[in-house]
Formats: C-alpha cells, sequence, structure tokens
C-alpha cells in the first residue's frame, strides 16, 4: 500500500485542482476518473476470483477514485484501517481475525453514527404558564 500513500493522492488532487475551472471540463474530469477508478476497481473485484493480485488492484481503483468521489476516501481509508489491523495481528503472532466481521462492525457503527446525526434534536414544548 505504500504506493498509494496519502502524500501521492494529495499531489495528484493539487493537479487536477490546477487543470481548467469551467463547469463542462470539471464534469468530464470527473466523468473521466470515475470510468477509470471503477474499470480499475471491478478488475481488482475480478481478481478476487482469477489469479492476480486482488489486494493491489483494488485499493488502486479507490485510490483513483478517492481523487473525486468522498465515498472512495471513506472506502479507501477502512481498506487503509483493516490492513493495518490484519498486519498488526500477523506481526504480534494471532491470527488475523475475519476481515469481514471487522469490517461489518465497522459499518454498523458507521451507521448508528449515521443515524444519531440525523436525527433532529426534540423541540423543547412551550412551558406551561403557571396560574397567576
Amino acid at each position: 500500500m505504500a504506493a498509494f500513500s496519502s502524500s501521492w493522492i494529495r499531489d495528484a488532487r493539487r493537479r487536477l485542482r490546477e487543470l481548467p475551472k469551467t463547469a463542462g471540463f470539471r464534469q468530464i474530469r470527473r466523468i473521466a476518473v470515475f470510468v477509470v477508478g471503477m474499470t480499475v476497481l471491478l478488475f481488482g473485484f475480478a481478481l478476487v476470483v482469477l489469479p492476480g493480485p486482488a489486494v493491489v488492484v483494488i485499493p488502486a481503483g479507490l485510490a483513483i477514485l478517492s481523487l473525486e468521489f468522498r465515498w472512495a476516501r471513506r472506502w479507501l481509508r477502512e481498506a487503509k484501517a483493516l490492513a493495518r489491523q490484519a498486519g498488526e495481528d500477523l506481526r504480534d503472532g494471532r491470527p488475523p481475525a475475519q476481515w469481514w466481521q471487522r469490517l461489518r462492525g465497522r459499518l454498523a457503527r458507521r451507521r448508528r453514527l449515521g443515524r444519531l446525526r440525523r436525527r433532529k434534536p426534540p423541540e423543547n414544548p412551550p412551558a406551561p404558564e403557571s396560574p397567576s
């Protein structure tokens, strides 16, 4: 994952921001990043069942998509955290926990936090007037 470090992504984002600022160009750039990133990502998912380095290609696709899309940045951040945790487990001599269990727990926590953020605080009902 060293090839997809934050500094590389930051540099690519900076270069993309330096391109012309017209609305049409932004849309074309966004579509191009989407098509290239999704192609690489889908190829990486195909490599899960085919012989090949899916562990390298999937983060590459997410890194490309993260240049334009926040959801891809979140997924890339989650993938990095899961990889880091698995590496720590292996380094400490523990068998790595099932990655899907970790991912399911992370997603459940995010859903709960999202619901809490979306809830509107209860409105304070007007205080009853005191009899005078």
